[in-house]
């Protein structure tokens, strides 16, 4: 997709340090985005754009908030990016994580891709997955059909362990 001035379109994410909070500035969609959707063979929309180009652009699992607050440049309403993100699950496209303080995240994933942990934050509640931790092979009884797993490690980030020992542990 093009907008005026013949330029592509561009998303520019910012982070605060180990900060839940996303700072983007939304000035249309990106091509990677739009060349995954083509080659599933998926229906380009702009929403499926906007959301999915936020995820790819994204370091960490972004809530439901976070993705509609960077998704702002884009004319979408609450339930469109519940929509966009169920479906983007569906399709292999991202995965859900439910963090620490129970509130879902999701991550953009290449098909076939998922297979890692994810270390959770208790400190500050981020949720960042583990490429280099697969997870391996789960066994269950005869009979039955495996159809997840998530492995979830638990801790303290950087930040929250530099913020811990700088107030004596509190």
């Amino acid at each position: 997709m093009r907008h005026a001035g013949g330029k592509r379109n561009r998303v520019a994410i910012e982070r605060a340090p180990c900060s839940n909070a996303v700072s983007v500035t939304f000035t249309g969609m990106r091509a990677d985005a739009e060349a995954l959707l083509r080659s599933m063979n998926q229906r380009v929309t702009r929403p499926r754009l906007a959301v999915l180009d936020v995820l790819l652009r994204a370091n960490r699992a972004l809530s439901h908030q976070e993705i509609e607050s960077a998704a702002r440049g884009a004319p979408m309403d609450r339930v469109t990016v519940y929509r966009v993100l169920g479906w983007l699950v569906e399709k292999g496209l991202a995965h859900r994580i439910l963090g620490p303080d129970r509130v879902t995240r999701y991550v953009a994933e290449r098909p076939g891709e998922h297979g890692h942990a994810h270390f959770a934050c208790d400190g500050c509640g981020k949720v960042l997955c583990l490429h280099s931790s697969r997870v391996g092979r789960i066994g269950v009884p005869r009979g039955f059909r495996l159809q997840s797993v998530e492995m979830t490690a638990h801790g303290l980030c950087n930040h929250c362990t530099g913020s811990r020992a700088a107030s004596g542990g509190r």
